[in-house]
């Protein structure tokens, strides 16, 4: 099985070579930091805890917040949270658990 980051990286990588035209509409925002002391720096920089892994950016202006997950994966209290934020602020927030839940979501024909 797949980890969270190996499916992230799997429909980003895909994303990113079948899609050029496409490719800074989908960015990762920041990961988990490996120690305390880049935890406090990215802190400072405004690394905010429970936001969604990766933002994609439709067209009308419009923001989709993607939180990668396995199918057994649940949400932090944080990440649930930041999705209350989200939605209130009308914004779209989904969580991915399968490469295809990607493809259906961004209205994009999955390559083969």
């Amino acid at each position: 099985m797949l980890s969270e980051g190996a499916l992230q990286s799997r429909v980003f990588q895909t994303h990113w070579n079948y899609y050029p035209h496409l490719r800074k509409r989908f960015c990762c925002i920041s990961l988990n930091s490996p120690d305390a002391k880049k935890g406090n720096l990215n802190k400072a920089l405004g690394v905010v805890k429970g936001t969604s892994d990766t933002f994609y950016l439709l067209e009308g202006g419009k923001v989709l917040w993607i939180e990668f997950k396995l199918p057994t994966g649940v949400q932090s209290d944080a990440q649930k949270e930041w999705e209350l934020l989200c939605i209130s602020l009308g914004h779209t927030y989904a969580i991915v658990k399968t490469e295809q839940e990607f493809w259906d979501l961004i209205e994009l024909k999955k390559p083969n």
